[in-house]
């Protein structure tokens, strides 16, 4: 489906020359990928209102895009490899935070007079520790952008 769409979008974008025919293919990768994300982020939104944790996975999203945008990880060899995969995911997510929810309840509720500050010191590391892979994917791409200016000044 993502496939006819993207090659609609071009064949039109084409046409009107807006785009050139050397640039078609990159043109109608590009659409078919975000059709393809739209329709993934689509299925987990209907996932979640099936299971009535719309805000879930709406954070879900959020979170897994933009930490898969820096960090890579693993790719399926297939659309509905990955399609399974992203919901596998997901699903492990809903159900890992029922319990870690629980078992984070049972320790703040047994260590609530001592150690108030737990859940505060774990969801400030896992927040550091999100922005520090932030950061080092910012500079091994600003490095990367950095060798390239300096390859492309050499061939003058």
């Amino acid at each position: 489906m993502s496939e006819k769409i993207s090659g609609i979008i071009t064949d039109f974008l084409l046409r009107k020359n807006v785009i050139k025919e050397e640039e078609k293919e990159i043109y109608y990768y590009g659409y078919e990928t975000l059709i393809y994300s739209i329709w993934q982020m689509l299925l987990l939104l209907v996932l979640g209102m099936i299971m009535n944790r719309i805000v879930s996975t709406v954070i879900f999203l959020m979170v897994f895009v933009s930490m898969r945008k820096y960090t890579g990880g693993y790719h399926a060899e297939t659309r509905m490899g990955c399609t399974f995969m992203t919901v596998v995911c997901y699903v492990t997510v809903l159900v890992m935070t029922g319990w870690l929810s629980t078992f984070y309840l049972v320790i703040s509720l047994l260590t609530y007079d001592v150690l108030r500050i737990v859940p505060y010191i774990v969801l400030s590391t896992m927040v550091v520790t999100a922005v520090l892979i932030i950061v080092q994917m910012r500079k091994e791409e600003n490095a990367d952008e950095a060798t390239n200016v300096k390859n492309s000044s050499n061939d003058w």
